[in-house]
């Protein structure tokens, strides 16, 4: 977890709330010589005894010469869970003085006896396998945890046999809170009537998980590659895309942890994601077309492909005159206006709207003297494309040609007055082709991006 205390090795922050376990966490760590640095967060949630906390923690990094940084910040501002509020303010702060104060690691005060709850509270509120894990002997961000295999009687023993001084939290005897009626009631009642050894067996069932877990991370972090890839006409990291059938195919242990890593790739912080809300993204496996809002995500099904993305405002429209050729830039790409030589029109197809030939056919050099207009697609909209018989919608033309749902908003369309000229991948329509040696042809050429995940 640590390696050994050397002169060169970075300094450990250590998160000092001036209670118990983290005033031991510093004692220890600064007595078998490691370089520290304290971090301490006033949540300003219990006046003046939240200030008094403060000034503890400040006059003992002073007695021992460790420097420290001080943060306030209000977990009620938000009118968010203040629980779930002073856990995302502790992990921004951790990993902002992380970074400026460069810490090899932050330290947290974490014992057995909290392991034992955080099962039991993820147990009851529904959690999977991964959040049976509880707390992480090291995560991703940097935090450590030290005294994990150490219970909470144990800490204070320590603290008294070495006279060490701390600060009690009146807001842990508040039995509205979940946590501490686990803390409180239920932990005692299960040690008293069903296991004296609860806690030490809870936290042991926890670090099983924990292993599992890693073998699990692990192998999706391996498979991950083979079945996501970023999303067509989407911000680099806020969509990636898969197939749904080769991902069905997998053990649901699988494929629902693949679900998840996708989903904490590409969702917005916020809410955490339950059991539940996986099963909601796995259930469109199985669908041919619907979607699913997550927290901070929206997951969706069209054809055989299955779309996760961060949840954002949908795409705004775009209209942009067109008065001569070159390049016209487009959601996921660029429309390019070039005159060069024409091939023959295709053959008609009375049944099929799908006959197009955007490199062999183009439109009428006359075309460019209208007022022409490049707009996204919209319901309604439709046009007889060169080839074929008849006028389709594009909705129409889109289902035949799999063109998955969430392309079709931005989807980059051709006007002349209130007639289509042009259509992506569809082609220009059929009464303004040209049938000359020369013509103005259109093309849309994809975002590097978007020709790579195709």
């Amino acid at each position: 977890m640590l390696p050994p205390p050397g002169p060169s090795l970075a300094p450990i922050g250590v998160a000092l709330s001036g209670g118990g376990d983290s005033v031991a966490l510093l004692h220890i760590l600064h007595r078998l010589g490691y370089r520290l640095h304290a971090l301490h967060l006033n949540h300003l949630l219990r006046a003046a005894e939240s200030d008094a906390d403060e000034q503890f923690v400040r006059q003992l990094c002073r007695s021992l010469e460790i420097p420290l940084t001080v943060k306030s910040a209000d977990a009620a501002a938000s009118g968010a869970n203040i629980e779930a509020a002073g856990r995302r303010l502790r992990r921004e702060f951790f990993a902002s003085a992380r970074t400026q104060q460069a810490l090899l690691r932050v330290a947290t005060g974490h014992t057995q006896s909290d392991q034992a709850e955080t099962l039991l509270f993820r147990l009851l509120r529904g959690s999977g396998p991964r959040g049976l894990a509880a707390i992480l002997p090291v995560t991703r961000e940097g935090l450590i945890r030290p005294l994990l295999d150490l219970s909470r009687d144990e800490i204070r023993a320590w603290l008294s046999a070495e006279a060490l001084p701390f600060r009690d939290d009146s807001s842990n005897a508040d039995t509205s809170r979940l946590r501490n009626r686990i803390r409180l009631s239920l932990l005692p009642d299960l040690a008293r009537d069903y296991n004296p050894a609860a806690a030490p067996a809870l936290a042991r069932f926890a670090h099983l998980a924990f292993l599992d877990e890693r073998y699990w991370t692990n192998l999706t972090r391996r498979l991950f590659p083979r079945h996501f890839a970023p999303c067509p006409l989407a911000a680099p990291g806020s969509a990636l895309i898969a197939q749904a059938a080769p991902l069905r195919r997998l053990p649901p242990a699988v494929h629902l942890r693949l679900l998840r890593a996708a989903l904490d790739h590409v969702r917005l912080p916020g809410p955490e994601l339950t059991f539940d809300h996986l099963e909601q993204a796995a259930a469109l496996l199985h669908s041919g077309s619907a979607s699913a809002t997550l927290p901070g995500a929206t997951a969706e099904r069209s054809f055989h492909l299955l779309r996760l993305a961060r949840a954002t405002p949908s795409p705004a429209p775009y209209s942009l005159a067109v008065t001569a050729t070159g390049r016209y830039p487009v959601p996921g790409g660029e429309v390019i206006l070039h005159q060069r030589e024409t091939g023959p029109p295709p053959a008609t197809d009375a049944d099929s709207p799908r006959v197009y030939n955007t490199k062999g056919s183009g439109l009428d050099p006359a075309i460019l003297d209208q007022p022409l207009r490049l707009c996204n697609w919209k319901p309604g909209d439709g046009y007889r494309p060169l080839g074929a018989a008849r006028s389709y919608k594009l909705k129409e033309m889109f289902q035949k040609a799999r063109i998955p749902s969430w392309e079709r908003p931005t989807w980059p369309i051709l006007w002349n007055s209130g007639s289509i000229v042009w259509a992506r991948q569809f082609g220009p329509a059929a009464e303004v082709a040209s049938s000359a040696a020369r013509a103005v042809c259109v093309d849309f050429r994809p975002t590097d991006a978007e020709m790579q995940s195709r």
